[in-house]
């Protein structure tokens, strides 16, 4: 059930907007002060918990948080309402968060602050997240051979380069260990992830990849003049076109040769 205090607000907003969806989860119920003013609000009926964070979508863009918690002021504990967007700037408290008693000033900070992104705010946040993403992707791609995971004996590896390097016969043991390891199936799928990684910052650090995000049904990105574009899919060129297709069919995470990096289903790296 939805905790008696919030509901008043969920109530309003929801007559208000028609179009915001309210959600919830699993762990709503838990508040990080916990909840102890003594109201009918703390009490639930038997067999129930009550809801007391709120999660408010509008066509699948997430708008913000609104909960209610409590916190100890005049020899006692009173409840508020907390609103939590990315739009709020705080200089103090918690980040990106806000906080009244009052349900009028908390119904004007959510309107002030559940708003839709435009399309340059979203472009801006989507490729944050997919740059990001796309530098720890190569981290981990490079990690086993950059960081010689898969040499058990660093010093056979010198010997055996020394020996090569001078001309000189290495010795069996050597030899045999550096062929166990560099032929096998586990080292060449690295070499390959570490020259995959390689391939496609060097494709970044040409400006060959752009960022595009889908919204409403229309990808967004930036021309080559620095222009926000919003085409459809089908408008776009034809060899975009191709590789988020591709991409559409690879997990999370994942990079493919010679066609771009999927940060989700929505937002991409591709080779341009």
């Amino acid at each position: 059930m939805i905790d008696p205090l919030l509901k008043v607000l969920v109530d309003k907003l929801a007559l208000n907007n028609s179009k915001w969806v309210f959600t919830t989860n699993k762990d709503s119920h838990i508040t990080a002060i916990g909840f102890r003013y003594n109201d009918s609000a703390g009490n639930p009926p038997e067999g129930f918990t009550y809801t007391r964070i709120v999660i408010v979508r509008e066509e699948g863009e997430m708008l913000g948080q609104i909960s209610v918690d409590s916190g100890y002021r005049r020899n006692s504990y009173k409840p508020f309402y907390e609103i939590k967007s990315w739009r709020i700037q705080n200089f103090r408290g918690g980040q990106n968060t806000t906080r009244t008693e009052k349900l009028d000033i908390a119904m004007r900070k959510v309107k002030k602050s559940f708003i839709r992104m435009d399309h340059s705010e979203f472009l801006k946040k989507a490729k944050d997240a997919v740059d990001s993403a796309v530098v720890a992707c190569l981290r981990s791609l490079r990690n086993p051979v950059g960081s010689m995971l898969l040499i058990k004996d660093r010093v056979y590896l010198q010997k055996w380069t020394y020996c090569m390097v001078r001309g000189l016969p290495a010795p069996d043991a050597i030899n045999k260990h550096i062929k166990e390891t560099f032929s096998s199936e586990q080292f060449e799928k690295a070499m390959g992830e570490y020259e995959l990684a390689s391939e496609f910052d060097n494709l970044i650090s040409s400006n060959k990849t752009i960022v595009i995000a889908e919204k409403d049904g229309h990808y967004i990105f930036k021309d080559e003049h620095d222009v926000i574009m919003a085409l459809e899919y089908t408008s776009l060129p034809q060899s975009w076109q191709e590789r988020i297709a591709v991409l559409q069919l690879m997990q999370d995470d994942e990079l493919v040769r010679d066609v771009g990096y999927r940060y989700n289903d929505k937002h991409f790296m591709i080779v341009s």
